[in-house]
């Protein structure tokens, strides 16, 4: 494992987070594509002696694409991200498999490469509650210091 972490460590010194260049127009966010994840990732590492292997399978568990970090030394890393198909179709797959293979590169060189759709849309929709104050928590007074009752108007 030396070889492929030092050669990943001077790699990802190059790499620059992939731009964001397709819209979902669902959560009204920006992702970056398959292509420019790779754009981003694939000359700094190639450059430095790894190969990028994306196979994709089935096994008792699911639909997955298994990313793999390919040394010159013949070391490896590897990443295996599971599918959920949201079609039961080749086209539901397809997109399954791309989304998959972008995520599972990305994370593997640990770029970032998309909004956090689902942390958004949780954040749209929950109600935000009013935060009150337990005693513990109220700031100390004296000292000209400001009180909890400026902040919470």
């Amino acid at each position: 494992m030396k070889n492929i972490v030092q050669a990943l460590l001077k790699a990802q010194k190059e790499i620059q987070n992939a731009r964001k260049d397709a819209s979902n127009p669902h959560f009204r966010s920006k992702y970056a594509t398959l292509e420019n994840v790779l754009e981003a990732v694939k000359s700094p590492l190639n450059d430095n002696g790894i190969a990028i292997a994306q196979t994709c399978g089935k096994d008792p568990e699911g639909h997955f694409v298994e990313t793999r970090l390919i040394h010159e030394s013949g070391e490896t890393l590897e990443s295996r991200i599971y599918l959920v198909l949201e079609k039961q179709s080749m086209q539901g797959y397809g997109s399954a498999l791309t989304y998959g293979r972008r995520l599972s590169l990305a994370s593997l060189v640990a770029i970032g490469a998309e909004e956090d759709d689902d942390a958004n849309r949780a954040e749209r929709e929950a109600p935000r509650p009013q935060a009150r104050p337990s005693q513990a928590s109220k700031p100390i007074q004296g000292k000209g210091g400001p009180s909890w009752d400026d902040f919470s108007r």
